[in-house]
């Protein structure tokens, strides 16, 4: 039988739907100290990852009912794109496939002010606001848990970390004016907020600006963002 040195674990060795082996694992931390990638195995079970293994620290190597050996070829972590505008076209092709080919496996949509949600019966006013967006998926949805449950439902190949979007905020709340740049009332103020807390308790993560955007526009946005009663004051 083996025999295990007092440093190695003796555990019997592990059995997985698949192995991936034979490559070389970068941790990104690790990489930023100038400390040198390890040795590890994937084991896969269920279509997910199971177990990471160092095996340096295993004299029984995990068996596969599948092994796939990647040659000594790199792997990293998947990357996050902290800058994405994916909203609608995630919808449109859940591939993802600008997104996969990089190696980004999350992305924080939402961006910049610009996004899918919220929404009002007034579709029009919205579609200017939406990268990307080109009628070929009906907006159908109105609140950000409409639109969350929508995108669940699509599958797409990536996470999502989604933020709300102020400019669709002042878009749904001061209506019919012109360009979306007049000062927001108190009562609209409390409006916005009211969405925002919708949002949050549907799974959004937080807002996002586009003060440079013509429906944010900065001097107005910035003495917005002053007021005590303002939606960023409140969160």
């Amino acid at each position: 039988s083996d025999v295990c040195s007092s440093d190695l674990s003796c555990a019997p060795a592990p059995v997985f739907d698949v192995i991936i082996k034979d490559f070389r694992l970068h941790n990104p931390t690790s990489a930023i100290k100038g400390q040198e990638s390890s040795e590890y195995w994937i084991g896969i079970n269920d279509g997910s990852i199971a177990e990471i293994i160092d095996i340096t620290q295993h004299t029984l190597l995990p068996k596969g009912k599948e092994e796939i050996s990647l040659d000594g070829q790199h792997l990293y972590p998947g990357f996050i794109d902290a800058h994405g505008h994916s909203d609608y076209t995630l919808l449109v092709d859940a591939r993802a496939v600008s997104q996969i080919s990089q190696g980004v496996t999350t992305e924080v949509i939402g961006n910049c002010g610009h996004g899918c949600e919220p929404l009002t019966d007034d579709i029009g006013r919205f579609a200017g606001n939406i990268y990307g967006y080109d009628g070929s998926v009906e907006l159908s949805w109105r609140t950000t848990a409409q639109y969350l449950e929508k995108l669940r439902k699509a599958q797409p190949a990536i996470n999502v970390f989604p933020l709300t979007p102020a400019g669709n905020l002042r878009r749904a709340v001061v209506a019919n004016r012109d360009g979306q740049t007049e000062d927001a009332s108190s009562i609209e103020r409390a409006q916005m907020l009211r969405l925002i807390e919708e949002a949050m308790a549907a799974g959004s993560n937080g807002i996002s600006f586009g003060l440079e955007y013509r429906q944010e526009e900065i001097g107005r946005a910035h003495a917005e963002l002053q007021s005590p009663d303002h939606l960023v004051c409140r969160l």
